[in-house]
């Protein structure tokens, strides 16, 4: 199955002159890819290990650390990897904090992108039949 994800990511420079970057990415990924590379750490942050029409498990890299969700979320040990259950539309933050940069990624689940969904749309359009004209059946109006 395959979903479509937002990360939104901060980028916070420790020391002077104190800089902010800021940037949105959507990608589309599958059951067992990683995505979303992050340029400070060198790594991909997200897994996405299982995903259904309600929500996903997401695989985090260990060097980022989930922020406060005061137990809305269910954490969980999931093939190995820290994860965690994440509802479409709901979103939620990670930090990492080391290194000359303070980082925080935001990931929401937008919504799956099923091929069953598809082929479904694509069966329909094959029985769908075109109405026939009915011009050729009414007499033309005299061109005089």
């Amino acid at each position: 199955m395959k979903t479509k994800m937002q990360v939104n990511s901060i980028k916070n420079l420790w020391v002077p002159p104190f800089s902010k970057e800021r940037e949105t990415e959507e990608v589309d990924v599958g059951v067992g890819e990683e995505f979303h590379s992050d340029k400070i750490t060198k790594q991909n942050v997200f897994k996405l290990l299982d995903a259904n029409s309600n929500y996903a498990i997401i695989g985090y890299n260990s060097t980022f650390h989930l922020k406060r969700t005061n137990g809305e979320l269910e954490e969980l040990m999931f093939q190995g990897y820290k994860a965690l259950k994440l509802p479409i539309g709901r979103e939620v933050s990670f930090s990492h904090m080391w290194g000359d940069y303070g980082i925080t990624k935001t990931i929401t689940y937008l919504m799956p992108i099923d091929g069953a969904v598809k082929a479904e749309v694509e069966q329909d359009d094959e029985d769908y039949e075109e109405p026939e004209d009915e011009s050729e059946d009414e007499p033309e109006e005299n061109p005089e």
